[in-house]
């Protein structure tokens, strides 16, 4: 294993950015998307929440696929001139005033309907998405997929899911009546006799 980049083909609507340099592993930079350059507003893909935020994603071996909670989300971004950090708080730099004068209830609503949140079986070999089953929201749980090519995943609805691994069909689905955003575990068996 030498650490050498071998693929990052995107596994989300990417409009920052171009592509990478295989040769230094930097991003190929939108001039568009430097909106503190051009003074004006951007609207960014993915927002700033990532395609893939802090909920474990998984790899069955036997499939050879990757299961990623992933959002799709576009974020609003103008450059605030009179930007000075202060402490304690978010220091993005951006002017929040400006950006909520320049979305109306139809460009609103027409953000929202982008917005979704789905589990994607992606294949690092072919950097292809298998299948797909959307979420009814943004935020859902992280994943375990089993050697029983099982993959499960909780969402924001409060359901605990399990999919076919290699399909994405839905086998099950149980109403834990709560958001399940956490990801899910399975019991190991030991061999152990103190355990």
């Amino acid at each position: 294993m030498t650490g050498k980049l071998l693929s990052a083909e995107p596994y989300v609507a990417v409009n920052w950015s171009n592509g990478i340099d295989m040769r230094t592993g930097r991003p190929r930079i939108n001039p568009q998307a430097r909106y503190d350059k051009t003074g004006g507003t951007w609207i960014g893909k993915p927002s700033s929440l990532g395609g893939h935020n802090w909920q474990p994603m998984a790899f069955n071996p036997a499939t050879g696929l990757a299961y990623i909670p992933i959002v799709e989300m576009v974020g609003v971004y103008k450059s605030d001139p009179n930007f000075h950090p202060q402490p304690m708080t978010s220091n993005t730099g951006d002017d929040v005033a400006a950006i909520a004068s320049v979305l109306t209830d139809r460009s609103k609503a027409k953000l929202l309907s982008v917005t979704k949140g789905a589990l994607l079986a992606w294949n690092p070999v072919t950097q292809k998405a298998v299948w797909r089953a959307p979420n009814p929201g943004i935020w859902n749980g992280g994943v375990l997929t089993t050697a029983g090519n099982l993959v499960i995943q909780g969402d924001s609805e409060g359901h605990l899911n399990a999919y076919d691994a290699k399909t994405g069909a839905k086998l099950w689905s149980f109403d834990a009546q709560n958001p399940v955003l956490a990801a899910p575990r399975s019991p190991m068996r030991s061999t152990a006799n103190n355990m």
